[in-house]
């Protein structure tokens, strides 16, 4: 599983979070470059984490739709940790169950 963390600049405790629910492959766009805003979700990505406190709002608006179109999960939260994992809960039976 890979999953792909766009914006924000301190990602190491999302990055390890989510290394520790299984996801081997974890890449991080900053998400304030335009040229960002052009690049393709990576085929194996399986989960969309997008910072909007710290991210280009085209780059956000465009990712989502994209995330939609493959049917893969996404997570638009503020860079609050505790936000996030809750958020995290509804992507799946695997991530439920370590979240529990």
């Amino acid at each position: 599983m890979a999953a792909l963390i766009i914006g924000g600049d301190r990602v190491a405790v999302y990055m390890n979070y989510l290394q520790r629910l299984g996801y081997a492959t974890i890449r991080h766009w900053n998400g304030r470059k335009k040229s960002e805003c052009h690049r393709q979700i990576p085929v194996d990505t399986s989960l969309v984490v997008i910072l909007i406190d710290h991210v280009n709002h085209g780059l956000a608006k465009k990712t989502r739709r994209t995330a939609k179109k493959c049917a893969c999960p996404s997570s638009s939260s503020g860079s609050a940790w505790d936000n996030s994992a809750r958020r995290w809960r509804a992507f799946g039976p695997e991530i439920g169950h370590q979240l529990a």
